[in-house]
This record gives C-alpha cells, structure tokens and sequence, in this order.
C-alpha cells in the first residue's frame, strides 16, 4: 500500500510541475486541489535543498 501512495505522489507532483509549465498559475492549481498555494509550492519545491546558482524556482519561472 505505501508503494502504491507513494507512486501516486509522484504523479500528482509530475501533473502539478506540467501545469505550471504550461502557465498554469499556482492559485489555480491550489483550488482545483482544495489546498492554499502555500501547499502547492511545498509540493513541487523540495524542502532543505537549496537552489543551484542560476536555477528558477517554480514560481520564479512562473513569472517568465
């Protein structure tokens, strides 16, 4: 069972990084999820590792 959540997970995390880079906005996403954009950010963005030099965030390259 826990392969199984962790695998839908990941495609939940790979749908939500398509979305935003096919502009699709965070707030958009957050409501579709019932969640706030706080929580759409934790999920695609890795906590405890930092940015390479030069690297965009999601929400950075969002705004390109």
């Amino acid at each position: 069972m826990t392969e199984q959540l962790d695998e839908l997970r990941a495609i939940k995390k790979l749908l939500i990084l398509l979305l935003l880079k096919n502009k699709v906005g965070q707030e958009e996403i957050a409501k579709a999820l019932g969640v706030d954009q706080f929580s759409v950010s934790r999920m695609v963005i890795p906590r405890n590792k930092p940015q390479k030099k030069g690297e965009q965030s999601a929400e950075e390259s969002q705004d390109s």
